[in-house]
């Protein structure tokens, strides 16, 4: 099982990498959202693809910690709280 939880967390960490070096120049990452939209890299697939490597690179690292349905909660929660972090900030007046 640890090499298929390895698998996970390395295609996730792929994942957002390549997300990131998709995004057109003078974009910040994160909070501020994307203020130009692009078909580049993952983003022609995917709506967010930082979003699933993060929850893939998490859910992987926790599987190779705890197994399967702990590794699957970790992931879910910290990617929601991510995001929720992400949005107070986008909200802050």
């Amino acid at each position: 099982m640890r090499i298929i939880w390895g698998t996970v967390a390395l295609l996730g960490f792929a994942l957002s990498a390549w997300a990131a070096v998709s995004l057109p120049e003078g974009t910040v990452l994160f909070p501020v959202p994307i203020a130009k939209r692009t078909s580049a890299g993952p983003y022609r697939w995917l709506r967010h693809p930082m979003y699933l490597g993060n929850w893939m690179l998490i859910t992987g690292c926790a599987g190779l910690a705890a197994g399967f349905w702990n590794a699957i909660a970790v992931g879910t929660l910290a990617e929601l709280l991510m995001r929720e972090w992400a949005w107070r900030e986008t909200r802050k007046p």
